[in-house]
């Protein structure tokens, strides 16, 4: 699994939204420029681009480790034939080795 950077960016956008204005139910639009952002009502809600930009970087730092570690993950056929060939705990270490290269931002 490759993390699609696009659509990953866009659910950010809405993501980021969403938490900065409660308001929003309905979000159309991929880019912070061209973003129209509707209450309950089919009211626009007026956003401060700046802050959804702030907010989206703040959303991607906290999970960039996520996007890493799909990144340098084993595929699951090649995660099998590691576990057939070597053995479950062979496996572990191999995944163990993805997260401690890759750790959380608390770790």
């Amino acid at each position: 699994f490759k993390c699609n950077t696009y659509g990953g960016r866009r659910i950010m956008l809405h993501e980021a939204i969403r938490e900065l204005y409660d308001t929003a139910v309905l979000i159309q639009g991929n880019t912070v420029n061209d973003v129209v952002v509707k209450d309950e009502n089919g009211n626009e809600v007026s956003i401060v681009k700046d802050d959804v930009t702030a907010k989206i970087t703040e959303l991607e730092d906290a999970t960039s480790y996520i996007h890493a570690r799909h990144n340098a993950y084993p595929s699951i056929a090649d995660q099998l034939d590691d576990m057939f060939h070597n053995g479950f705990d062979a496996w572990k270490a191999t995944i163990q080795e993805v997260k401690d290269n890759n750790p959380k931002p608390s770790e």
